[in-house]
């Protein structure tokens, strides 16, 4: 009889990290891709598209007008998406019972929220640029049709806020049971109303960085830049500011992606010491 031994039996190779990230993101995606979860949200893009049109029937003679609509609601329609999509990665899962299996998985905790966030930010991106595509093409040929330049600022804020905006929402789902009420009053309270009367507020509201990254601006300037889009819609004549480069605009990427930054390390810490679970909090 020939001898036998253990040395002959290939094992499997334990994933890496960066694979068990994909391959969360993968079934995740697999999970959102479907008419009913996205119809929502694409009734959402639908009305956006819809308002940009109904601008360009008002027939207003500011170029600036549709860049204030992309900062005020494609934007804020972008981080709805991402407030549907980033709530729900984990939590209603979590109220089930059923996250507790994929922790078990090789890696999971720190693969499964990552995986999670990368689907959600993609499918977010995907709505995000489409908002922008159709804003932008409802101005074509018009006078209300921005320069390249800042055609490429609104592209990129729309990437950057399919990065922050997913992520913030998911540590919210993450955190606490009813995540789409508290990632609601968040997004009014807390990304729109509060940076309006603190300067501090301002420092955590992605809104308020995405905004800067669009005007490309300095953030002590984004206030008169606003007050002269009033008054050139009111028919006054204001001197042009001055253009203040990409400085800005990468300054404000930056703080964008600081936010995602810590709001993705909260959320590891979360899955690290106290898995999302369907028990309430004590």
């Amino acid at each position: 009889m020939a001898d036998w031994s253990w040395r002959g039996i290939e094992r499997p190779a334990a994933p890496t990290t960066v694979g068990a990230i994909a391959l969360h993101a993968q079934l995740h995606l697999g999970r959102v891709i479907k008419p009913a979860t996205l119809w929502p949200y694409a009734l959402l893009l639908a009305a956006v598209v819809a308002g940009s049109l109904g601008l360009v029937r008002l027939a207003l003679s500011d170029a600036t007008a549709i860049v204030e609509y992309f900062r005020h609601f494609a934007l804020r329609g972008e981080a709805l998406v991402a407030l549907g999509l980033g709530t729900a990665a984990v939590r209603g899962e979590a109220d089930a019972g059923a996250l507790a299996y994929w922790l078990l998985r090789p890696r999971a905790p720190i693969a499964l929220p990552l995986g999670r966030w990368l689907a959600a930010a993609l499918v977010t991106a995907a709505f995000g640029l489409l908002m922008t595509a159709g804003t932008l093409a409802s101005t074509w040929g018009t006078v209300l049709e921005p320069p390249p330049e800042t055609v490429r600022r609104m592209v990129l804020a729309a990437l950057l806020g399919a990065l922050v905006y997913p992520a913030i929402f998911l540590w919210i789902g993450a955190t606490l049971r009813h995540a789409a009420a508290a990632g609601l009053a968040w997004f009014i309270l807390g990304d729109f109303v509060a940076p309006l009367v603190s300067d501090t507020a301002r420092l955590a509201s992605p809104a308020h960085h995405l905004s800067l990254v669009v005007a490309g601006v300095a953030d002590a300037t984004l206030t008169d830049q606003l007050a002269d889009s009033v008054r050139r819609m009111a028919g006054k004549s204001v001197p042009a500011l001055p253009e203040a480069g990409w400085g800005p605009t990468l300054e404000a990427a930056l703080a964008v992606a600081l936010l995602t930054a810590v709001a993705l390390a909260l959320c590891l810490v979360k899955f690290q010491r106290d898995p999302p679970s369907s028990a309430p909090a004590p």
